[in-house]
């Protein structure tokens, strides 16, 4: 393996070297600021976005309600991601950057998990339609005929 490839030495967890100084240049800082930045907008919009979705309960939508506990779910790991990632500015040390890195990696497997869901429900939804979609237009048709005939004036 490349030295430059490698971030942080492998250190097992619970030892006093774990919690020593990592030295922060400033472009490392800047990336960190940004992450800070851009973690907290990101978990803060996922959150709100699953709030109103969990609200579509109401409407007895269940799928909108699931998608929404993913999203305040994920909302939780960036914003800790985010807080931790503050934490490392702060005081630079192997512990606090393995704990953001964690809550980093939690949300990006969850937001993965999510889109792998929302892509099967895609393609099981495309399908249904194919199969079963001449039938929706042929209703939908009867409907709109319907709706046209009596927003027409009536001629005299």
């Amino acid at each position: 393996m490349n030295t430059t490839e490698t971030i942080l030495p492998s250190v097992p967890p619970g030892t006093q070297e774990q919690s020593r100084s990592i030295p922060l240049d400033n472009e490392l800082r800047l990336i960190l600021l940004r992450l800070v930045f851009w973690g907290r907008i990101v978990g803060i919009m996922n959150m709100i976005t699953g709030t109103l979705l969990c609200l579509a309960l109401i409407a007895l939508i269940i799928p909108a309600v699931v998608v929404g506990v993913f999203l305040i779910v994920m909302g939780s790991r960036l914003l800790s991601a985010s807080s931790h990632f503050r934490n490392v500015l702060n005081n630079p040390s192997v512990s606090l950057l393995s704990k953001a890195l964690h809550k980093l990696r939690s949300y990006i497997f969850l937001n993965g998990l999510l889109l792998i869901l929302l892509i099967a429900f895609v393609v099981v939804a495309v399908i249904w339609i194919l199969a079963f979609g001449s039938g929706f237009w042929e209703i939908w048709n009867e409907n709109i005929n319907h709706f046209v005939l009596t927003m027409t004036p009536r001629s005299a």
